[in-house]
């Protein structure tokens, strides 16, 4: 199974296949060795990570994951299927600096009080896309490159989860 996990403002691509009872991962392209055990509590694991041992306690439901590595707290959303693809394909490759498609989404839920671009629409870094309302607090959400809209699937009022697509740049 492929995942993306995203921590803070860092995102890992994980694959992790099980043969023979042994976990085969792959961790942003690099195997590494794993072993991951359940620790007496339902939600307590030990992990094995190249040869390092972690105390982990997860708490939440995918895709959202408060996890406890050795005592400190982390905050984890676990990508999967079609959304987990739409993010890789939009990542920059920082040794090339391609950039393809890029997905903008929700950093937090909210209201979309309003949008300021429509498909097709020429954006500059910088330019405010749209305007989203958390906790009573408009937040602007801003084109982090320059480019060409290509799908704005949201409106004026409506409600959203975090991580939901808001804006797509061609």
């Amino acid at each position: 199974m492929r995942y993306l996990i995203r921590i803070g403002e860092v995102t890992h691509d994980i694959d992790v296949q099980e043969q023979a009872g042994k976990l085969h991962i792959t961790l942003d392209g690099k195997p590494v060795s794993a072993d991951l055990q359940q620790a007496g509590h339902e939600h307590a694991y030990s992990l094995l990570l190249d040869g390092k041992s972690w105390q982990v306690f997860a708490s939440g439901a995918l895709p959202l994951l408060r996890l406890f590595v050795d005592g400190h707290q982390v905050d984890a959303e676990v990508l999967t299927g079609a959304t987990a693809q739409a993010v890789r394909s939009a990542r920059t490759d920082p040794t090339t600096g391609a950039t393809g498609p890029l997905v903008i989404t929700a950093p937090m839920p909210g209201l979309v009080k309003e949008v300021h671009v429509r498909p097709k629409d020429q954006v500059e870094k910088g330019q405010s896309l749209l305007v989203l309302e958390a906790m009573k607090m408009a937040n602007d959400v801003r084109a982090p490159r320059s480019g060409t809209v290509h799908h704005v699937p949201v409106v004026s009022d409506q409600r959203i989860a975090k991580g939901d697509i808001l804006i797509e740049l061609a």
